[in-house]
């Protein structure tokens, strides 16, 4: 009888631990997957600020003179 307790108790508590278990698994699981998101807009933003402080090209802006078909005269 209290063999059969004791064997009920410790099955009880390998469900419980097993199920605490999977728990932390899962919390893991989830701060992973978040980390990884945050590390990859992060990489995104790194890439955009890299392309706004390259120097751009200064050249003088073309005069453009209209034509006559430009105008719209033949």
């Amino acid at each position: 009888m209290i063999f059969g307790l004791v064997v009920f108790f410790g099955l009880l508590i390998l469900q419980g631990v097993r199920i605490f278990a999977k728990h932390i698994d899962q919390q893991n699981h989830e701060r992973r997957k978040f980390y990884l998101f945050v590390a990859a807009e992060l990489d995104k933003m790194d890439k955009i600020v890299a392309e706004g402080n390259q120097p751009k090209e200064q050249k003088e802006p073309e005069l453009l003179l209209p034509t006559k078909n430009w105008v719209g005269r033949n």
